[in-house]
């Protein structure tokens, strides 16, 4: 069938029509996109700051002898021991390495209750041959401080 100039006149302002409402939507898009990522940003800078500056996740606690000592909460998502910490975790650890511990729940969102608590007393306590990097306690896995524990 051949169409005359009327009706490609027609597809053709159709065509158009749908042209326009395709970049609109995908403008619309990019434009949430660009909204949602700006949001996400935020909320990971306020939970910097927390973590970081005001130290959340942190606590001092005192123990049965009347001692003083920082606790360090970290979880996972799955049953594995290791975390990441970060460089002023680590070296807040090694200035007070006498009164400071890690504590590591594993799963910790999962709804079944499979979940544990590990206790790490004293971890930058090391022997006269240990250090950070190589202990008996952990293995510092990269440069950006993931540490992964050795089972007991």
């Amino acid at each position: 069938m051949k169409l005359d100039k009327r009706h490609k006149d027609y597809i053709e302002w159709l065509n158009n029509i749908k042209s326009k409402i395709r970049i609109t939507q995908i403008k619309a898009a990019l434009s949430a996109n660009s909204e949602l990522i700006r949001l996400y940003w935020g909320i990971g800078k306020d939970i910097f700051e927390k973590q970081e500056i005001q130290g959340w996740g942190n606590s001092i606690v005192e123990n049965k002898y009347g001692k003083w000592n920082f606790v360090e909460v970290k979880t996972t998502l799955t049953d594995k021991l290791e975390f990441k910490i970060s460089n002023l975790e680590v070296n807040f650890g090694i200035e007070n390495k006498s009164n400071y511990e890690i504590m590591i729940v594993t799963n910790a969102l999962d709804e079944k209750k499979n979940r544990r608590i590990k206790r790490l007393s004293n971890p930058f306590k090391f022997t006269k041959d240990e250090s950070f990097t190589n202990n008996s306690k952990f293995l510092v896995k990269n440069e950006n401080f993931t540490i992964e524990l050795n089972e007991d």
